[in-house]
């Protein structure tokens, strides 16, 4: 198994998780608000108002840290939970 990693940023802080964690990285242009999605494509979240374009299907976002996006060079790191 390789040791490679996914270095990201938030903030000022960088941060990285194993590469075996990560599902995909989409762009910003892939983040849609709920009322832009078909009702019966939206997964049951409560307080999710947008969400990203996956090879998976829709994913709920939830925001941690209040930063501004800016779509040009901003990216979403989508994980798998190992725990489900």
């Amino acid at each position: 198994m390789s040791d490679r990693s996914v270095i990201f940023q938030i903030g000022s802080n960088f941060y990285s998780v194993p590469f075996a964690h990560v599902d995909e990285i989409v762009g910003t242009d892939r983040v849609y608000s709920k009322d832009e999605i078909p009702p019966a494509e939206i997964p049951q979240s409560e307080g999710v108002e947008e969400l990203v374009s996956t090879r998976f299907g829709w994913v709920p976002i939830i925001f941690i840290y209040p930063v501004e996006v800016s779509p040009s060079k901003d990216q979403i790191l989508i994980l798998h939970d190992e725990t489900k």
